[in-house]
C-alpha cells in the first residue's frame, strides 16, 4: 500500500489569512477529478475563516473562497450541472467562470434551511426550510424529564418547490404530517424554544417522490410528490420496517440518496452516550418497500468507532467508490475519505482540531473553466524569482507574500493565488529542489509521496514523440542520477544529478533533438541502480 501525505499547503501569516491547513493521505493512486469541502470551526485555530474549496486529485489546493461572514455548506454539483452552495440561509447558483450568477431563498415567509438545495434537470429548485409555531408543550415531559413550555416556539420542517421562475409549485410541512410526539426525545433540551424535527436532507426519488431525513426523527420520510402524503416511514418511533440484519437502525442521520440500483444510503451520526453503542457509520440499506423490510448490504466506520455529532453524507461515485465526510467525530479528528469498491480507503483529508466540512463530494469534471495561473523562474543578479501573469488584482503565495513576483530563497512546494470569479485560483505546484538553481529543479516534480523502497517507473508513454515523463522514488534523502543512453551505449543525457529528498519523483525527456530508436534511462544512487527501455518513433 503507498501512502503520501501532502502537508498543511498554507497558514495565515501576518500579510493575511487563506484556507484552513489540512493533511491529505493517499492510499492509492487510482483517484480521479476534483474533490469539492468546506472546511469551518476550528476551535483553537480562529485565524483560519471557512472557506470554500476545490481540490484536484491528489489533494491540492485548485479553488477557494473565503467566507466574510457565516459558513459555507453543501457545495456541490447539481444534476442541471451547475455549481451550488449556500451561505448564511441563501442558495447561490455559479456560472462557468465561478461566478455568482443567481441566488435561491424560500418563499411565503418560510425560512430558507441552509442544509439541501437541488436544482432539478427541467429548472426547478428544491429547497428545505423551516418555519415556527407557538405551542403548548407543558403535556409532553420530553426536556430532561421537565414539561414544555406553555408558549414554546417549534420550529418544523419545510419542503419547498419553485418553479425556474422562482414560483412555488409545492409545498409540505412536518407540521401538517407529523404528531409532536413522533420525536425522539432525547434529542431535545430547550422547553422553550424546540429544534422539533431537525430535517437535514432531501432526495427526489426515482419516481418522482420526495424523501425526507428528520435528524431528531432518526427517521426517513417517503412523501408523495403529488399529494404531500406520507407513503412510509422508515426508522424512529414510527417506523413501519423490519431491520432484517441491522440491531442499531438508525441515530441521528444525515444525508439520504437513491442510488442507481434501487438501494439507499444514509450517513447515520449515531449518539455519544454511556453506555456507547452506535458508532458513526455510512451506510446502505436495501428496501422493500412492498414487505417493508430494511436489509443493511454495506456499512463503514471509523477505527476506532465513535459517534458524529453534527453532519456527514455519503456519495456513491459512478466507479463504485464511496466519498464521506464523518461531519462531527467525537473525540478525534473529522476525515473525509474516499473507499474504493472493496471498501479499502483510498483517500483521505484530515483537518487539525475540531474543524470539519458539512459535505464531501468527488467529481470526475467540473462545469468550470479553472484558468490556472502559470509560474515563470528567471534569474536577476544572481538571485532567483517566481513571478505570476501580469493580469491579475491580487497575488497570494504560499509563503505568505502577496507581490506578483518572490524571491526564492529555500527548497519546498511554492503555488501562487490569484483572483478568479468569486475567489482565488491556483497554480499547479512547483517543486524547488536545488537552491543552487530553482529554475532548473522545478523540471522534476516531487509528488509529495512517501516512498518505502526504489522504484524506476516504465516512461510513459512509450513508445513516445518526442516527449515521455519518467518516475521514479528513493526512500530517503541522498545524491541521485537519471542517465539517458543510446542503443550502443553511449550517454546522451543527464536529466538529474543532484540531492534529492526522500520520495516520488517524475521527471520529463524531450527526444525532438534526438534520432529515433531505442534508448535506456538508468537510475544511480549510493544503494541502488536499476536500467529500462524506451523507444522513440518519429
Amino acid at each position: 500500500m503507498k501512502k503520501f501525505t501532502v502537508l498543511m499547503l498554507f497558514c495565515c501569516t501576518s500579510a493575511f489569512c487563506q484556507y484552513f491547513p489540512y493533511n491529505v493521505s493517499v492510499y492509492n493512486s487510482t483517484g480521479t477529478g476534483y474533490y469539492l469541502m468546506t472546511p469551518t470551526k476550528s476551535q483553537n485555530n480562529t485565524q483560519y475563516r471557512p472557506s470554500l474549496n476545490i481540490l484536484d486529485s491528489k489533494g491540492n489546493m485548485v479553488f477557494y473562497r473565503i467566507a466574510s461572514q457565516g459558513n459555507f455548506t453543501n457545495f456541490k454539483l447539481q444534476p442541471n450541472g451547475k455549481l451550488t452552495f449556500c451561505n448564511r440561509s441563501k442558495n447561490y447558483i455559479l456560472d462557468s467562470n465561478l461566478v455568482i450568477k443567481d441566488s435561491v431563498v424560500c418563499v411565503n415567509g418560510i425560512s430558507t434551511d441552509n442544509h439541501e438545495f437541488i436544482i432539478l434537470p427541467n429548472g426547478h429548485y428544491v429547497l428545505l426550510g423551516s418555519e415556527t409555531r407557538v405551542m403548548d408543550l407543558s403535556a409532553y415531559h420530553y426536556f430532561n424529564g421537565q414539561p414544555g413550555s406553555t408558549t414554546a416556539s417549534v420550529d418544523g420542517g419545510v419542503i419547498q418547490e419553485l418553479d425556474e421562475n422562482k414560483n412555488l409549485v409545492f409545498q409540505w410541512k412536518a407540521f401538517d404530517h407529523f404528531q409532536f410526539d413522533d420525536v425522539d426525545s432525547s434529542w431535545l433540551s430547550s422547553p422553550q424554544n424546540v429544534d422539533w424535527t431537525h430535517c437535514n436532507a432531501i432526495d427526489v426519488d426515482t419516481d418522482g417522490n420526495y424523501l425526507l431525513s428528520s435528524r431528531y426523527f432518526s427517521e426517513i420520510t417517503k412523501i408523495s410528490r403529488a399529494t404531500g402524503d406520507i407513503i412510509w416511514r422508515f426508522g424512529g418511533i414510527r417506523n413501519q420496517f423490519t431491520f432484517t440484519n441491522d440491531n442499531l437502525k438508525l441515530l441521528g442521520q444525515h444525508d439520504i440518496r437513491r442510488l442507481p440500483n434501487g438501494h439507499i444510503t444514509i450517513f447515520d451520526n449515531g449518539r455519544n452516550e454511556i453506555p456507547f453503542t452506535h458508532p458513526a457509520r455510512a451506510t446502505e440499506f436495501q428496501l422493500d418497500e412492498i414487505n417493508k423490510t430494511a436489509t443493511l448490504v454495506w456499512s463503514y466506520s471509523q477505527n476506532p468507532a465513535t459517534a458524529s455529532s453534527f453532519t456527514g453524507n455519503v456519495q456513491r461515485l459512478s466507479n463504485g467508490s464511496t466519498a464521506i465526510s464523518f461531519g462531527g467525530l467525537v473525540n478525534t479528528t473529522n476525515p473525509l475519505v474516499v473507499l474504493n469498491s472493496a471498501g479499502s480507503k483510498i483517500f483521505e483529508i484530515t483537518f487539525p482540531d475540531t474543524a470539519y466540512s458539512y459535505r464531501f463530494f468527488n467529481y470526475q469534471t467540473l462545469p468550470a473553466n479553472l484558468v490556472r495561473p502559470e509560474i515563470s523562474c528567471y534569474t536577476e543578479n544572481g538571485n532567483y524569482y517566481f513571478e505570476a501573469p501580469a493580469s491579475y488584482q491580487s497575488y497570494k503565495w504560499s509563503t505568505g507574500d502577496t507581490t506578483r513576483r518572490i524571491q526564492v530563497t529555500q527548497t519546498g512546494n511554492y503555488q501562487v493565488f490569484v483572483n478568479y470569479g468569486m475567489g482565488y485560483v491556483g497554480s499547479l505546484v512547483k517543486s524547488v529542489l536545488n537552491i543552487q538553481n530553482p529554475c532548473e529543479s522545478i523540471g522534476i516534480l516531487n509528488t509529495n509521496e512517501t516512498a518505502h523502497s526504489y522504484n524506476l517507473y516504465q516512461n510513459y508513454p512509450n513508445p513516445f514523440n518526442p516527449v515521455t515523463k519518467i518516475k521514479f522514488e528513493i526512500p530517503k534523502s541522498e545524491f541521485v542520477s537519471i542517465k539517458i543512453y543510446d542503443v550502443m551505449g553511449r550517454e546522451v543525457e543527464n536529466l538529474v544529478n543532484e540531492n534529492l529528498r526522500e520520495g516520488s519523483y517524475e521527471v520529463e525527456f524531450n527526444g525532438t533533438n534526438k534520432t529515433s530508436g531505442i534508448y535506456y534511462y538508468k537510475i544511480i544512487t549510493e544503494n541502488f541502480q536499476e536500467t529500462k527501455k524506451m523507444l522513440l518513433i518519429k
